[in-house]
C-alpha cells in the first residue's frame, strides 16, 4: 500500500508504520470496540489522537491520496464538507467517482431516508463519511439506503440509532462497503440488510438489541441470494432473549427461498458476544457460504445450517459452556 500526502511535512506527525495503520483502520475509537478487541488491543492512544487530527485537516491536504486496505484501495479526488442533511442530499445528486462527502459532527433526526443511487468506479468510490468517527449520530424514522444502480459506494464512521430496517444495500447495488459504523437501532427489524452483490461489511459494531429482527440480514433478488460478499471483523454484542420467538437471530444469511442459490461468500473473523435473541445465533439458508475463524462467547444460541448446500464451516472458536453450539 502506498500513501501519498500533498501537504509537505505531514508525515512528521507520524512515523510510516503508524500512518499505514491509520489509513487501513481509520475508525480506531472507543465506539468501534470490534477494532480494539480483534485487531489492535495495544495500539498506542497517540495513534488515535493523530488520526482524529488528520481527519480534522484532511479537507486541506487530501487530493489524489491512495486510501484504504489492499482489498478496497482507492484514490480520492475531492473532499466536500457537508453541514446538513439537505446539503447532503443535494451533493449526492452530483457526486462522482473519487468524491468524499464528510458530514459534520452532530445528531441528525432523519424524517425520511437518505437515498444513494450514485456510481463511483473501481479505485475511485464515492465515500460518505462522518467528519469524525463516532461523532455523527443518525436518529429518527429515516435511514440510509443504497439503491440501484448504486455502485462503488462506501459508508463509514456513522452511529446508527435510528429505526431498524432503514439501513440497507438493496438488490441491484454492487461493490459497496459498510465499514467502521456502529449500529444500535430501535424497534423491530434488521440493523443492516444486504441484498446487493459484491458487498463488504467490515469493522462495524452491532450492539444492544432488544427487539425482533437481526443485527445483520443477507437477502437477494427473486430466488438468488446476494453473491460475492465479504463479511469480516465485525463485533456483534448484547442481544436480549426475545422469549422464544422465531426471528431474532444475531446474523441470518438468507431465507428458505434463497437456499438453493449459491452465494460464494466469506464470513470470517467476527466476534459474537452475549447474543441470546433466540435459539439460533447464526442461521444459514443459502449455498456456497464459507464461515471461518469467527469467535462465539457467552451466547446460549446455536450456529445453524438450516437450508442449502456446499457450505464450509471451519476454524471457529466457541466459548459457550454446557450448551449445544452447532446444528446442521
Amino acid at each position: 500500500m502506498n500513501v501519498k500526502f500533498k501537504r509537505k511535512g505531514l508525515l512528521s506527525l507520524l512515523n510510516k508504520k503508524f500512518a499505514v495503520l491509520m489509513f487501513i483502520f481509520p475508525g480506531l475509537t472507543k465506539a468501534n470496540t470490534c477494532v480494539d478487541y480483534m485487531l489492535s488491543p495495544d495500539l498506542p492512544r497517540d495513534v488515535m489522537a493523530a488520526n482524529n487530527h488528520l481527519r480534522s485537516i484532511q479537507e486541506d491536504f487530501v487530493e489524489n491520496t491512495v486510501y484504504g486496505s489492499d482489498a478496497f484501495q482507492y484514490t480520492l479526488k475531492k473532499i466536500k464538507p457537508i453541514s446538513s442533511i439537505a446539503d447532503l442530499n443535494t451533493a449526492l445528486k452530483t457526486a462522482g467517482p473519487g468524491d468524499m462527502l464528510l458530514l459534520a459532527d452532530g445528531t441528525y433526526d432523519l424524517k425520511t431516508d437518505i437515498e444513494v443511487a450514485a456510481r463511483g468506479r473501481s479505485g475511485k468510490p464515492i465515500i460518505l463519511a462522518a467528519a469524525h468517527s463516532g461523532q455523527v449520530i443518525l436518529t429518527g424514522k429515516g435511514g440510509l439506503v443504497l439503491k440501484a444502480p448504486a455502485a462503488y459506494i462506501e459508508i463509514r464512521d456513522f452511529v446508527f440509532k435510528n429505526a431498524s430496517s432503514s439501513a440497507m444495500s438493496t438488490a441491484g447495488t454492487s461493490h459497496c462497503r459498510w465499514t467502521h459504523n456502529v449500529f444500535e437501532t430501535t424497534g423491530d427489524g434488521n440493523d443492516l440488510t444486504i441484498a446487493g452483490d459484491y458487498q463488504e461489511v467490515d469493522h462495524n459494531s452491532f450492539l444492544n438489541k432488544d427487539a425482533m429482527g437481526r443485527f445483520l440480514a443477507i437477502r437477494g433478488h427473486g430466488s438468488q441470494i446476494a453473491k460475492y460478499l465479504w463479511i469480516h471483523h465485525n463485533y456483534f454484542a448484547h442481544y436480549k432473549d426475545q422469549g422464544g420467538k422465531n426471528g431474532a437471530e444475531a446474523f441470518q444469511f438468507g431465507l428458505s427461498g434463497y437456499s438453493m442459490s449459491t452465494s460464494t461468500s466469506l464470513v470470517e473473523y467476527n466476534l459474537f458476544e452475549d447474543c441470546n435473541g433466540e435459539a439460533e445465533l447464526i442461521s444459514v439458508k443459502a449455498s456456497g457460504v464459507t464461515l471461518r475463524y469467527n469467535t462465539f462467547r457467552d451466547s446460549k444460541a446455536q450456529f445453524t445450517l438450516r437450508h442449502g448446500n456446499h457450505c464450509n464451516v471451519y476454524g471457529n472458536y466457541f466459548s459457550i459452556p454446557r450448551y449445544p453450539v452447532f446444528w446442521g
